[in-house]
């Protein structure tokens, strides 16, 4: 990045502050849009709907208009949340407008004026996955089976697709006299049957990788700067693959995080640091994901296939949030993290 002079700064910061008023005056305009739908100004002052009003008067898109009118509605019984609102803007809390309620409107209120947007999301889809992950049987393979229909049974659905010449010709030769859904059975057969090779194929590039990172591990090390050292750095970066730690969480990472906090050990040791992505990392540092509430253990399954575990070493109360994610949290579904990477 390229050093800005005294004169640029200037000029930057008039437009950062015109900009951040540009953003405070159009929230503005964005709350009172329920009161200009339900009044018919906009019809009153000539224009033939509220999108044209909204554009032509404020610069607002159709887009922001809906999104707008949506999200208040959602959320006009929840005064918690109606006062994010007021300080951060209507946006803001536009992850929990579906799914905050009036018990829990203190709560999301709450994680929605210290986070991010898009932290805020990344928690709430975290949210979300526990919510399923918690339902009698959804960890079964057998159980989990019954959420999803089968759409060879029953009512068969009309569908419509966009193929290009060649493959409309590719499929007809396949169909011949046949039925398309029995064609369309054995197309996913094989497919499974690629998909199923393909994870033999990288189970065996993970077990390399597996044995690569044993060797590579560097010692962990005493140190007054939170800063890890190069060594441990490259090891944990090759050990994510750049993606984020977190469970379920595809973001690339930014962040090398301590597990136990630096300032009590001044230690970098490899298996109490996690890659972590911007917003899984500001979480974590929220208190929504506790360390000292959570065990990191390895289990190896009758496959001989290394499974990382996190066990809780008290019971919280499932209805917070931070406890539901405390629940699985940090499965390192990586698969080539071996049992010296967690201890």
């Amino acid at each position: 990045m390229e050093k800005i002079s005294p004169k640029d700064k200037i000029i930057h910061d008039q437009f950062s502050a015109y900009g951040k008023n540009a953003k405070e005056w159009m929230n503005k305009c964005v709350l009172l849009l329920p009161k200009i739908e339900k009044n018919q100004i906009w019809q009153k002052k000539g224009f033939e709907s509220i999108y044209e009003y909204a554009a032509k008067i404020a610069g607002m898109s159709r887009n922001k208009v809906n999104e707008g009118l949506r999200i208040l509605k959602k959320t006009e019984n929840l005064p918690e949340i109606q006062k994010v609102i007021e300080i951060k803007g209507v946006f803001a809390v536009k992850p929990i407008a579906n799914i905050a309620t009036k018990d829990t409107d203190q709560f999301w209120a709450k994680r929605a004026s210290e986070m991010t947007k898009s932290t805020l999301e990344t928690f709430v889809k975290d949210y979300k996955k526990e919510q399923i992950l918690d339902r009698p049987g959804a960890g079964s393979p057998i159980n989990l089976g019954s959420y999803k229909p089968n759409i060879f049974e029953k009512e068969k659905i009309q569908i419509s697709m966009k193929l290009s010449p060649e493959i409309v010709d590719m499929l007809k030769k396949i169909k011949g006299d046949g039925d398309w859904n029995r064609v369309m059975k054995k197309l996913l057969k094989y497919s499974q049957s690629g998909i199923e090779a393909e994870q033999k194929i990288l189970e065996i590039k993970e077990k390399q990788l597996h044995e690569e990172l044993k060797k590579e591990k560097p010692e962990a090390v005493k140190a007054n700067a939170h800063t890890v050292t190069t060594a441990i750095e490259n090891y944990i970066i090759k050990r994510s693959g750049g993606i984020c730690e977190h469970p379920n969480c595809n973001k690339p990472a930014k962040h090398i995080h301590h597990l136990e906090p630096f300032a009590l050990k001044k230690k970098h040791d490899p298996d109490k640091l996690v890659h972590l992505c911007t917003e899984h990392h500001q979480i974590i540092h929220l208190g929504y994901i506790d360390d000292g509430c959570i065990v990191p253990k390895m289990a190896t399954n009758s496959t001989n296939q290394k499974i990382s575990l996190w066990q809780r070493v008290q019971k919280l109360p499932s209805y917070d949030i931070k406890n539901a994610i405390n629940k699985k949290i940090f499965d390192f579904r990586r698969n080539y993290n071996s049992q010296q990477l967690i201890t």
